[in-house]
């Protein structure tokens, strides 16, 4: 199992509990919650914890959020997104996963990890210069004839990104993965592929 950062005995605790008492996909929303890696390198801003200053000064929200939308706010199953909002004239950046809430639990599992995956990649800065605003062009149908095939690779070269990161994130802290999620990530790589017309 992965040595999880400051939570390690929690892991372990909750990977114990039966599937009956707590799902998959609560316990991986708790490991990822736990895990201080998800706290961006800044310090406290004043007394106001849920605020900090990064190395230039910019305000930050360092807590990665994961909300359960029922009904759904767009079509999609799950989303990962950033809300970059000022304050104090200062740039504050939120990461966000939305997931579904109406989904099985399983399904919410592979919803997670592959929106978790998202997110690493772009904490990490793994995702290529210009990805932003190809996927917004890809979010609205008016747009697609103005996508080059640079902006559909980008596209499909992250969603395949996210699943593998996601998913290493998974078997490392402790997961077994069914066949059913290994079918549901390939029906996603294929909806994308399609709509790309790739």
């Amino acid at each position: 199992m992965e040595e999880i950062e400051g939570s390690n005995n929690f892991a372990r605790e909750i990977l114990t509990w039966s599937k009956r008492e707590v799902s998959d996909y609560q316990k991986l929303d708790r490991i990822i919650h736990a895990d201080k890696r998800n706290f961006i390198n800044c310090k406290p801003l004043g007394s106001n914890h849920s605020e900090y200053v990064d190395k230039n000064g910019r305000i930050e929200i360092p807590y990665l959020d994961i909300q359960e939308d029922c009904p759904p706010v767009s079509y999609k199953c799950g989303q990962f997104f950033i809300d970059r909002t000022l304050v104090q004239g200062r740039s504050r950046i939120m990461p966000y996963i939305r997931i579904d809430g109406s989904l099985s639990e399983d399904f919410k599992f592979n919803v997670l990890t592959h929106e978790y995956g998202h997110y690493l990649s772009w904490k990490n800065k793994m995702r290529p210069d210009g990805y932003e605003i190809a996927m917004a062009l890809y979010s609205n149908r008016l747009l697609w004839p103005r996508m080059t095939d640079e902006d559909k690779g980008m596209i499909l070269g992250e969603e395949k990104l996210a699943w593998d990161l996601g998913i290493d994130f998974v078997k490392r802290s402790g997961f077994k993965l069914s066949p059913a999620f290994h079918r549901r990530k390939r029906s996603a790589l294929l909806s994308y592929k399609k709509g790309l017309g790739i």
